[in-house]
């Protein structure tokens, strides 16, 4: 197999599973990342291999600028989908950050 082949492998190997109803992690913060940034003074993160982002909205309504990314475009339309009930919080510290 050359990298396209493998890159390609591996994307739908996560738009395969995060296509499933529900999400595949829950809509939670993984505990660890939780713990870590939550210790943390918000400023610029970066996470690679977001998934669905539920780590990302967290850092979000922290105060975190934060850049995610993931190859599953599955997992992006989720990440949106986390969004509408946490929407008025992330809007508010925008905001709050561009005019305070």
């Amino acid at each position: 197999m050359d990298k396209a082949e493998i890159l390609k492998t591996i994307t739908d190997f996560w738009n395969d599973r995060y296509a499933q109803s529900g999400y595949i992690y829950g809509d939670e913060p993984n505990l660890f990342f939780k713990h870590v940034i939550s210790s943390l003074q918000p400023g610029s993160v970066l996470i690679p291999a977001a998934g669905e982002g539920r780590d990302a909205v967290y850092a979000a309504l922290l105060g975190w600028e934060v850049d995610a990314f993931d190859l599953s475009s599955e997992g992006q339309k989720r990440r949106w989908s986390l969004l509408p009930g946490k929407m008025y919080m992330l809007i508010l510290m925008y905001l709050m950050r561009c005019f305070l």
